[in-house]
């Protein structure tokens, strides 16, 4: 009997961090960076963000190339991990390939936000 209650907690321990790990993953959604600073330095180019919207963690940007040397920045969120604002996010330019870097504003239009 006392196997099998050990079994049981440990079992349900296991079921609630799938849960956790699965629910985690479905509730990580696009976010717009609330983007205060964006400066290069050497070859890296360091972008600090104050806050981003709603109520998520910031969990991770994807740079997505939307012409040559143009890049646009997105930011990905989660109600239930992740990091706490204000941050800093570092992008690696060593080949210089980054230009130029945009977002989607709050109208759904494109802003530069960084410009070499």
């Amino acid at each position: 009997m006392n196997k099998k209650k050990i079994r049981l907690i440990i079992g349900g321990i296991i079921s609630l961090l799938i849960a956790w790990i699965i629910i985690d993953t479905f509730t990580t959604v696009p976010i717009y960076l609330y983007i205060d600073q964006v400066h290069g330095q050497q070859s890296q180019i360091i972008i600090h963000i104050s806050d981003g919207s709603g109520h998520y963690y910031y969990k991770k940007y994807k740079l997505n190339q939307i012409e040559d040397g143009v890049y646009q920045i997105q930011g990905y969120g989660s109600m239930l991990s992740g990091k706490k604002y204000p941050l800093e996010i570092t992008i690696d330019n060593s080949q210089n390939q980054i230009k130029e870097i945009k977002q989607k504003n709050l109208d759904n239009q494109l802003e530069t936000i960084y410009s070499q």
